[in-house]
This record gives C-alpha cells, sequence and structure tokens, in this order.
C-alpha cells in the first residue's frame, strides 16, 4: 500500500475541506503547507504519493504553494495536484504546473470545486 501524503494551502477552508475528503478516501497523512507541522521538502522519503491542494490565486498558484513543489524531491513518486477556486476554475495552474515540473510522474489537474467528481478522479489516478 503507498503511503500518502496530502499538503495543501488554505486561507478559507476551502481547499483544506477537499484535503480532508481526499485523506478520507485514501488514507493518506494531512499537512498544512503554511503550518509548523508540514514535513520539509527535503523529508519526503516516506511517502510514494504526494497531493498538493492549492487555492487558484490570480490564475496561478499562491508562493507559498509554487515554493513548496518547487522544493520538492519528486523521484519515484507520483504527484496529484488539486485546486478550489472562486470562479477562476483551473486558470493556468495545469500549464503552471507543467512548466514547473516537467519531468514529474502528474495525474490530472482536480478541480475541487467539483467533488461529486473525486471518487471518479481518484480511481483514474490510481487510487
Amino acid at each position: 500500500m503507498s503511503k500518502i501524503l496530502i499538503a495543501y494551502f488554505s486561507q478559507t477552508g476551502n481547499t483544506k475541506k477537499v484535503a480532508e475528503a481526499i485523506a478520507a478516501k485514501t488514507g493518506g497523512e494531512l499537512a498544512d503547507i503554511a503550518g509548523p507541522a508540514t514535513p520539509p521538502a527535503s523529508d519526503l522519503s516516506a511517502y510514494d504519493v504526494v497531493f498538493v491542494g492549492t487555492p487558484n490565486w490570480a490564475a496561478t498558484f499562491p508562493p507559498q504553494v509554487k515554493d513548496f513543489l518547487l522544493s520538492l524531491n519528486l523521484a519515484g513518486k507520483k504527484l496529484a495536484v488539486f485546486v478550489t477556486h472562486g470562479r477562476g476554475g483551473l486558470g493556468n495552474i495545469p500549464d503552471d504546473l507543467a512548466k514547473l515540473l516537467p519531468d514529474a510522474d502528474k495525474t490530472e489537474v482536480y478541480d475541487g470545486n467539483l467533488p461529486d467528481g473525486l471518487d471518479a478522479w481518484l480511481a483514474a489516478a490510481g487510487f
């Protein structure tokens, strides 16, 4: 069984709710990117899968999430990104993710505002 980390950044609580739903379905461990309990990016060796939850800020990642993503060593790990938003959809996040981490083993970016699609997204990603 895969060891799963679900790291998220949430100011309004929306991204945290999606992270909690993913944790409930996958058994993953939650970590707030802005919190003191987040494992250092250099210490993710115990995890096989890293979920990263982010709000859409001006059509892209908030600086905290971008910095976290850039600090990750994803060799041998699967990355799954989910996005929450007001009315901006995924914005440029899928394209920005492809540019930031072109060699990472990534799933399709999930729109966290579509809760009915969570099970299908997880299944398509192999969870």
